[in-house]
């Protein structure tokens, strides 16, 4: 049974959902992506918490309104679309190579603004300390990021 080999204990996030616990609406395939991107996402997770000399990633973590968002997240941001609470963030067009460098990094910090605002807020009311808020935004970023992407990859591919 590979789901309780995997699985850490009973207050793992997966089994928190009813079609999980019960195995009926999931095929095996789906199943298997499902605990290998809880896998996945956990064993990044982790890892920041880990001592550096520990660590199998070299995460490094800025910000502008926190110390906490994942540096590959901001590297990487302009290549995507994104969303905050229904505000779409694109990069738009530039005329020159100058302009678009500008427009990168403007579109860096008007992005990492908005994610931290949103995330910060939760935190906020689910009272978590500040510790967790930075675990929190850690993982969020973490997860957005090339990582993050590159475990739902590895996921489907199984």
């Amino acid at each position: 049974r590979m789901w309780t080999a995997i699985l850490p204990g009973p207050g793992f996030f997966l089994q928190s959902f009813d079609d999980f616990r019960s195995r009926q609406n999931l095929s095996k395939e789906q199943l298997r992506f499902a605990v290998l991107v809880q896998h996945f996402a956990s064993q990044d997770t982790m890892d920041f918490r880990r001592p550096p000399e520990k660590r199998m990633h070299d995460d490094v973590f800025e910000g502008i309104l926190t110390s906490s968002v994942n540096a590959q997240l901001v590297t990487d941001a302009h290549r995507a679309e994104w969303a905050i609470e229904g505000d779409g963030f694109v990069v738009p067009k530039a005329q020159n190579d100058e302009e678009r460098k500008q427009l990168i990094v403007d579109f860096g910090a008007s992005l990492v603004t908005a994610l931290e605002e949103f995330l910060l807020a939760f935190c906020k009311r689910r009272q978590l300390s500040e510790k967790g808020s930075d675990y929190l935004i850690q993982a969020v970023t973490t997860q957005m990021s090339q990582c993050g992407l590159a475990n739902l990859d590895r996921c489907s591919r199984v």
